[in-house]
This record gives C-alpha cells, structure tokens and sequence, in this order.
C-alpha cells in the first residue's frame, strides 16, 4: 500500500451505479473528449500530440505539448488549471519525420525533441528553450547512432553542477542512448546502453533512477528494470502491468517505497496508472488508476505521463493521451482497493440471488459474503475469490439457497492482499411465508440416481414425505418432523433401486398431494 502518500479514499460501494471515475485520484482538472472539454488545438483522431513535458518555467508550472496539428507547434498550457499560455517560438526548428514529437522540462528549461525513423540519414534532435520567450537552440544533432529515435525521452538534472542527462530509448530496438555534458549544457556527448536481454518495444521510455539502474517501458514489451550497464535484473508480470503501456516515471513516498507512474491504453480506456515496485525482484502491485480521458482511438498506442512532488506526501500525476487529451490528479490519503459499483439481490421462492459489480480492482483477494437474519448478527456464507488486479468490469454472482421465510440482511467485506477490509452498504429482502401448500414435481425428472423435490408449508406443523414404489410399498422416507411454515426442498438418492415409476407423497394434518416420478438407469 502507497503508505505514506496521501490518497485520499471516496466511498464507492452503493447500491446504485456510481460514475465511471477511479476513487484513487482527487481530479485536478481534464481537458478530455471524455469530458467535451478537448482543446480546439489538440487533435481527436490524427495522433498529433504524442508526448509532453512538466516542469517551472520563468517561475510557473507549466506543460509544454508538442503539437503536428495544422503544422509544428509547441503549446504551452498552465499546470495548475490546464488553461493554454501560448507557444513556443519556432524558429530553425525543422528536420526528421516529425519535427517536434516529446517535450521534458529540467532545470527552469523547456527541451524538445524531434522523432526521426533513422538517425544516420535523418539526425535526431533536440532544442531547448530557456525561457517561454526564447529562440530555441539546438543542443542535439545525432546522426552516429542508427535507429528509430523521439517517441520518447527524458531530460533529468541540472546544467549548473553537469548532472544534467537526455535518455533517448530506440523504438523497436534494444538499446537507448545517454547524453551527459561536462560543460553546463554547451555541448553533450552520446552514450549507448544495449538492453542485456534484447527486449525492445515501440515508443519506448526510460527512466534513471539515481543509484540503482533503468526503467525501461514500451508497447509490446513488459516493464523491465536494468542496471547501469544494461543488465535486466526485474520484469514486472504482465498480468499487473499489460504490454499495452509505455512512458514511465517514478518517484518515491516519504518512506522510501518506490512507485512508477505509467500511461496505459487500450479499447475504451486512455489513462495512468500508479504501480508500487520492487525493481530488482520485479515484484509489483497495482495501486491506483487515473480517470479515463476518453474513447477515441489511439491506434499508435502513444501517450505520456509525469509526476510533480508536491513536498507534503502528495503528488500529482500528469497524463496526456493520444487522440482524447490531458488530464492533472492528486494522489491522497487512504487507496480504495475496489470500486464496487453495485450491489443487488432478487428472491426467487426459497432463494437469494446476490449480484455485485466492480470497475476495478487492485489488490482485491476477494469478497466474504454475509448474511444475517433482520435483528441477529451477520455471519459468513461462502467467500468468492477477486480478480486480484482488473481494468475492467467483473461480475460477481451468488445463490443462497433454501431460505426459511423471513427478512435478511447482506453485506460484502472486501477482503485486500494485505488484509485490509472494507464493508458494504447492506441491503435487505424479505423471503415471505407460502400462502398455501404445495408440492413441486421433482427435478431432473427423469433422472438417476438422485434428485430434488421441493415443497411449501404455509404454517407451522408435522410434515411428512415419502417415496413408494407401484406396488405401494414405501422405499424412502425423505422428511419427517416438525417445520416452520416456509420452503424447503429434499434430495433422493435412488442409487439402490430399479428403474422405474415411484410415487412421492406428501402430508401435513388434512393435506395430502401425491405425484409421480421416474428414475432410468
């Protein structure tokens, strides 16, 4: 659990459909499709904005959107409201198969990338604004290393102290570039770092984490970790993080656990989600989801993500998707595991059928369910197992069967990985009293050995039941004694007779019905 972030938690389990939104984030602001709020700039079907960047500029929090829509742009958009600035001066900016594809901000400067299918014929570059006013200079024109270069990079460090790096991963292949400077920014310097286990996807991202290696994310490959010389020393299952993601960024909580923020994409969903990670064993758990910006298509699968530490144990997730918009959310303080988005039951005679929905879960072992007649207390009929980790909508179902009249109560205790319980909502139903009595023919019918025979009482009395063969003699006798007024049903085994016709009869004080069944072996 995201122990020392604060998230805040939004009771999701009612009885009535909630909305489509994951409790996990307090939102922020959405300029979506989703929520008709698109900027008129941003494109809903061509894949233009791919990538972008977060950071202080001039002393403001910005995102900064590279943009193919109608020509090369770079827009600037307020951070704390997503309202547009204005756009970055392009001049000299030219060249590769898109001149401008990823943004990054470091050190109060705004850097841009363009995205070229190979650099050797195509140099990849990268400008860098100073200031939103600035002409931008060209501080990278690779042409030594071939490959696909621009579906991502990242811009960590400062230029002041030389710690300043660009990571540029190579899509679809298995390698990825690091530039260093040793002169403030003036010039950089290329180095290649080849994946140890040939693993490469498209529109790949790295992300260094001081001291301990790479992150490495793209569509079609797994979440991997390496060390500083390529090495793989983790791959988080695909079954927490699917293939269908790229873009990474970690950071970690206040007590040192280590998250990554990751843009996931797919039919019907564009969003983010927050993972806590263990990078060497590649153990990892599914914490939260951002809101999903939209439905448009998103056939390139590109996206990107950012994260600012807000300084007081929160942070805000930042995510562009292709096609469907941005969205900024604020982690909080207690992660809802499961959002339970209904909760019902009907009766059918002597039988409860419980349904319950989820639209996500993360971390969920599953779902003890409870019953109580109406003034006692609940106690435990069956435990359904959770989907564990889920984007999408799961339906649970039960039967409780064989009920005595009466009102009763249900209830689900959610049941966390790590043991955390959450309670629901309860709700009741009322299983009523037979009005007459009744005698149902059994089922299956024909059958063998064994079936079920169900009768109604609608007072209280001796009941009795037996079973005889055509020549009148009794074979079985299936109940007999004292019963509450209800409905209740018995089983026959006819495993050690012949088939067959046999005769069912019930009694009860002036009340007899008799009825006839088969048994074929």
């Amino acid at each position: 659990m995201l122990k020392s972030i604060k998230f805040i938690a939004f009771l999701t389990i009612f009885v009535a459909l909630t909305g489509t939104t994951f409790a996990q984030f307090d939102i922020l602001w959405e300029k979506s499709a989703g929520s008709s709020s698109l900027p008129s700039w941003f494109s809903d079907a061509s894949s233009t904005e791919r990538g972008f960047g977060y950071g202080v500029v001039d002393g403001n929090e910005r995102i900064v959107v590279p943009s193919r829509n109608g020509g090369s742009f770079v827009y600037v958009v307020d951070a704390t409201d997503g309202s547009d600035v204005g756009q970055l001066d392009m001049t000299g900016v030219g060249g590769g198969t898109f001149a401008v594809n990823d943004a990054d901000v470091a050190d109060g400067d705004i850097y841009v990338c363009n995205l070229t299918i190979d650099a050797t014929t195509s140099a990849f570059k990268v400008y860098r604004w100073s200031s939103e006013s600035a002409v931008p200079e060209v501080v990278i024109e690779e042409t030594s290393f071939a490959g696909r270069y621009g579906d991502k990079f990242t811009v960590k460090g400062s230029k002041s102290d030389n710690t300043l790096k660009i990571y540029a991963a190579s899509g679809g292949s298995a390698d990825f570039v690091v530039y260093s400077t040793a002169d403030n920014g003036a010039t950089f310097t290329g180095s290649q770092v080849t994946l140890g286990d040939g693993a490469g996807g498209s529109s790949p991202s790295v992300d260094m984490i001081p001291t301990l290696g790479y992150f490495y994310n793209g569509n079609g490959t797994n979440v991997k970790f390496y060390d500083f010389g390529g090495m793989l020393e983790g791959t988080i299952d695909g079954a927490v993080v699917p293939t269908g993601t790229n873009a990474i960024r970690h950071f970690y909580a206040a007590d040192n656990t280590l998250y990554t923020a990751i843009f996931r994409y797919g039919s019907g969903f564009q969003n983010a989600m927050v993972v806590e990670v263990e990078p060497f064993g590649g153990t990892a758990n599914l914490y939260a989801m951002t809101n999903t910006l939209g439905d448009n298509g998103n056939g390139n699968g590109t996206g990107d993500v950012a994260v600012k530490d807000n300084g007081d144990g929160t942070f805000t997730i930042f995510v562009l998707c292709t096609n469907n918009g941005m969205g900024s959310y604020l982690t909080t303080d207690s992660p809802l595991p499961v959002e339970l988005t209904s909760f019902s039951a009907d009766v059918s005679g002597t039988t409860v059928n419980l349904t319950w929905k989820t639209a996500s879960e993360l971390n969920n072992k599953g779902f003890a369910v409870e019953r109580a007649l109406e003034g006692q207390e609940f106690s435990q009929i069956a435990f359904i197992d959770g989907a564990i980790n889920s984007t999408e909508e799961t339906v649970y179902n039960l039967a409780d069967a064989n009920l005595q009249s009466g009102t009763y109560l249900y209830r689900l205790r959610q049941v966390d990985l790590d043991g955390t319980e959450t309670i629901s909502n309860e709700i009741s139903v009322e299983v009523a009293v037979p009005m007459e009595f009744a005698l149902a023919q059994n089922y299956p019918n024909p059958f063998n050995p064994s079936t079920t025979i169900k009768f109604a009482v609608p007072e209280n009395g001796n009941i009795k039941l037996s079973v005889f063969n055509m020549l009148g003699e009794e074979v079985a006798t299936l109940v007999n004694g004292y019963h509450e007024a209800g409905s209740y049903e018995a089983k026959f085994d006819a495993s050690a007779l012949n088939s067959g016709i046999y005769l069912y009869k019930i009694e009860s004080g002036d009340f007899v019905n008799i009825k006839k069944m088969m048994l074929v072996k």
